[in-house]
């Protein structure tokens, strides 16, 4: 894996392609509840303001608040995901994803193990996700590597709409002690 770099998110290097990227996995998603519950995740937004929205808060946090890391292969950005604190010492992962050309070599593992070491680097004590019931691959990953399915901890008090407050319900919620 000489020619793959895991790297902080750089605004000007990485903007597009974070964008781009942020973009697949959001009609991904919005496709894939729809797919699973019968009603569009993006329902008053489109995927670019979502993505604009969601970026330009994140990048405005600084580590170990909010941290955006890029895998690049051969210097182009190839994958994402972040860590971000939740409470304490306590550390959630989102937004990790693989472009589709890039999958299958165990990108998404080496970037797992890249945002837990910064994490225990920032004194984290534990990380948690959420990723989707329909995620079985997310999920086979992150028990692979060590997670463990853990009850709800958001609130579901802000969705309107109980199609998505059943999405939520039933998202599959796990931690990691680091």
């Amino acid at each position: 894996m000489s020619d793959v770099k895991f790297v902080s998110y750089e605004n000007e290097r990485h903007k597009i392609p974070y964008m781009e990227m942020m973009s697949d996995y959001t009609k991904w998603l919005d496709d894939e509840v729809y797919k699973n519950y019968g009603v569009r995740l993006l329902q008053k937004e489109s995927v670019q303001e979502v993505v604009e929205r969601f970026t330009q808060k994140n990048i405005m946090e600084k580590p170990p608040q909010n941290e955006i890391y890029i895998i690049e292969v051969k210097d182009e950005p190839a994958g994402t995901g972040r860590l971000h604190v939740l409470e304490g010492k306590i550390a959630e992962v989102n937004n990790v994803w693989v472009n589709p050309e890039h999958r299958g070599k165990n990108y998404a593992t080496h970037l797992m193990k890249h945002i837990e070491d910064k994490a225990k680097d920032y004194g984290f004590t534990s990380l948690r996700l959420d990723t989707p019931r329909f995620n079985v691959a997310a999920q086979n990953l992150y028990k692979k590597i060590g997670y463990y399915e853990i009850p709800r901890y958001t609130s579901l008090g802000a969705f309107e709409n109980e199609s998505l407050r059943r999405y939520y319900a039933e998202k599959v919620y796990m931690e990691k002690k680091l």
